[in-house]
């Protein structure tokens, strides 16, 4: 488990090749951006199982935020209880950046828009096998999926 002290934490930056095997990344309250997200993709991260859980960032991103030549895949992992004061309560893809969940479940996220994943503009998104999207809220647009 990776821990936040639930005040202002700066996020993990993975910025190469990395795999989570069963890590839970939870408790981070992100308030200003050195890396702007509690898992700040800028590498190629393929997580396999554990959770993204109750975290908090007043920036885009409230569990993950996948930058430009960014991946992000998951298999078996859960991303749950995640708040974003602006886009991607559960998971924010930025213009270039990849996210690929092939199972797992994305519930119980908010943000402003995209209370589950916000995908902007050329950002890329799939979903494979069995993903259950659900109870996610948006005080603007897609509670669940957002893409521009």
């Amino acid at each position: 488990t990776i821990k936040g002290t639930g005040t202002s934490d700066k996020g993990i930056l993975v910025d190469g090749d990395c795999v989570l095997n069963n890590v839970e990344i939870t408790n981070f309250k992100i308030t200003e951006g050195t890396y702007p997200a509690p898992l700040y993709v800028k590498g190629n991260v393929t997580m396999n199982g554990g959770k993204i859980s109750n975290n908090y960032n007043s920036l885009p991103g409230g569990g993950a935020y996948i930058t430009s030549g960014g991946s992000l895949t998951i298999d078996g992992t859960d991303i749950t209880g995640n708040t974003s004061d602006q886009n991607g309560g559960g998971v924010y893809v930025a213009t270039g950046g990849t996210f690929d969940i092939t199972s797992g479940s994305i519930t119980g996220n908010k943000a402003v828009n995209g209370g589950g994943v916000y995908v902007t503009n050329g950002g890329n998104f799939s979903v494979e096998d069995e993903v259950y999207v659900t109870d996610n809220t948006a005080s603007g647009d897609g509670n669940q999926i957002t893409r521009e």
